[in-house]
């Protein structure tokens, strides 16, 4: 939860499997956690990412950014979950939900 490149880079030195980058509580940004996950590259830890809300956009930054994984809060229904599922791949295969293939 600390905001800064510096403090992924002691958590991946500490033997950890997963280091998980916290939006949803503190004062971690997308910039800031930008910064998190490359700073994890090179360790071998596997960047994870918590968002604040089951929000696509966020989402796909994120991975794209480098997160190999999206914790994600709230997720009470199967409606919220497959939106979670669906907004972790690339078209056309996020948008196969609508067409039933999600079940």
């Amino acid at each position: 939860m600390i905001p800064a490149a510096s403090s992924a880079e002691i958590m991946c030195a500490q033997g950890f499997d997963t280091v998980t980058v916290d939006l949803q509580h503190g004062l971690i940004d997308y910039q800031v956690a930008l910064q998190m996950l490359q700073a994890t590259v090179s360790s071998g830890v596997a960047p994870l990412c918590r968002i604040p809300t089951n929000e696509p956009g966020i989402v796909g930054k994120l991975l794209d950014a480098g997160s190999v994984g999206i914790i994600c809060p709230m997720v009470n229904t199967r409606e919220d979950a497959l939106r979670l599922a669906r907004a972790c791949f690339y078209p056309p295969r996020a948008d196969q939900g609508k067409a039933g293939i999600w079940r």
